[in-house]
């Protein structure tokens, strides 16, 4: 599958914030790509903490997320 969009090649690489009240996401060059919060008194969420680093950890595994769905779009011929 050819696509014309830009995107920082991966691997993204998870690490918590100097405080501790999040999730840093950067690239292979130590370059911030995002930073996902861990605030219950934002968001009123007891489990906070645990669904701040899941959706860390989803946004870091962009990149291996895009390379296997076009290799499965490529085999399957959809393009």
């Amino acid at each position: 599958m050819k696509t014309n969009s830009t995107f920082t090649p991966g691997p993204w690489n998870l690490t918590p914030t100097e405080n501790s009240n999040g999730f840093n996401i950067k690239d292979e060059n130590n370059i911030p790509i995002a930073i996902v919060l861990d605030s219950p008194a934002m968001t009123g969420l007891i489990n906070d903490s645990w669904e701040a680093k899941q959706n860390a950890k989803l946004i870091a595994a962009a990149p291996e997320l895009l390379n296997a769905l076009t290799q499965l779009i490529d085999r399957l011929n959809f393009h």
